[in-house]
């Protein structure tokens, strides 16, 4: 795996966190090229060969290109329609401007009331749940919802189930749990600020409470308390059978 950036998954977590991912690639055998960059790839009778950033070279059967996304927008150039790496809208998903335009999903840059902060998902999710609210503002003009949201994605990777609720990736956060417990949470947020976001990783109760307390804006002791609390032998045992 060869990635420029210093830990897995640095779009969305912090670099102490994302370390606790690159030691679970380790574990399962992949060899890690963090922080390094490919400078060609040459097809070989064998398969490939990738030169890296100082001439190193890696051969291989076969090569898998992550490039990511870019919006297209060049469509709507020209048209009036205010663009900033997307359709810029109002809390309702309306074009700004073009009232009777609306935009949804990977397109839709869209002003968050919670958040304050103009924002752009890219997941099937969102793209569902802002269709929701667009198809009851075209029909209700005189009684527009805003669309807000508590982001959320999720990835299976070896044994891992991992879901990501809210904003992650701030220098604030307390882990929950054992990652060599294949267990664990990592909540983000001041402890006496609003819980952003959290990390779960095979931990479906966590999870719930997670999202519960996102979304809430609930502060991220309290969920911290809680998820902890979680971990007591008495949370975790099967409730016994009442005597009779």
């Amino acid at each position: 795996m060869v990635d420029p950036f210093p830990a897995p998954m640095s779009r969305v977590l912090n670099a102490e966190v994302g370390q606790i991912f690159s030691r679970k690639y380790a574990q399962e055998g992949v060899e890690e090229y963090f922080g390094r960059t490919v400078e060609g790839v040459e097809q070989t009778a064998d398969g490939v060969r990738v030169v890296l950033d100082g001439g190193e070279i890696i051969e291989a059967d076969a090569a898998l290109v992550g490039i990511g996304a870019v919006v297209n927008t060049e469509w709507l150039e020209g048209s009036g329609i205010e663009l900033d790496n997307g359709v810029t809208c109002d809390s309702g998903l309306r074009a700004i401007g073009h009232p009777e335009i609306f935009a949804v999903g990977d397109i839709a840059r869209w002003a968050s009331a919670s958040r304050n902060v103009s924002l752009r998902l890219e997941h099937w999710t969102n793209a569902v749940d802002q269709a929701r609210v667009v198809a009851h503002n075209i029909v209700h003009p005189d009684d527009c919802e805003d669309y807000d949201t508590t982001e959320y994605v999720w990835s299976d990777q070896y044994d891992w189930k991992i879901q990501i609720v809210g904003h992650t990736g701030s220098d604030h956060w307390t882990m929950v749990g054992d990652p060599a417990q294949d267990r664990f949470a990592v909540v983000y947020g001041e402890s006496q600020g609003q819980a952003e976001g959290a990390v779960i990783v095979n931990w479906p109760r966590a999870l719930v409470d997670a999202r519960r307390s996102v979304a809430s804006r609930a502060k991220a002791d309290e969920l911290i308390h809680r998820l902890r609390a979680l971990l007591e032998p008495s949370s975790t045992a099967p409730a016994k059978a009442a005597a009779r």
